[in-house]
């Protein structure tokens, strides 16, 4: 399962515009592992109730800096090599 890559307590909200980001790892079909880094960011949507956010649309990354596509829930594609790695 997913391991979160923050040291924030459970139930902790990010500020409005910031991004929370954890990290798990894949595999490709040879088996070799690779680390993935999903950010997501903080929308306003304050009231007259007072300020408050909601979470924005998740983006993924391999740890290397390289960008990643989510294919499901389990799969993701590597668009610079066509790879698709599976959650490990």
């Amino acid at each position: 399962m997913p391991v979160c890559s923050t040291n924030r307590p459970r139930g902790f909200a990010a500020p409005p515009g910031h991004h929370m980001q954890r990290s798990f790892t894949v595999v490709d079909n040879a088996g070799r592992e690779y680390t993935v880094v999903e950010q997501s960011s903080r929308i306003r949507t304050d009231s007259l109730d007072g300020p408050s956010s909601i979470e924005g649309l998740k983006s993924y990354r391999l740890a290397s800096g390289g960008p990643l596509n989510r294919n499901d829930d389990g799969t993701f594609r590597n668009p610079a090599n066509d790879m698709v790695l599976r959650l490990k």
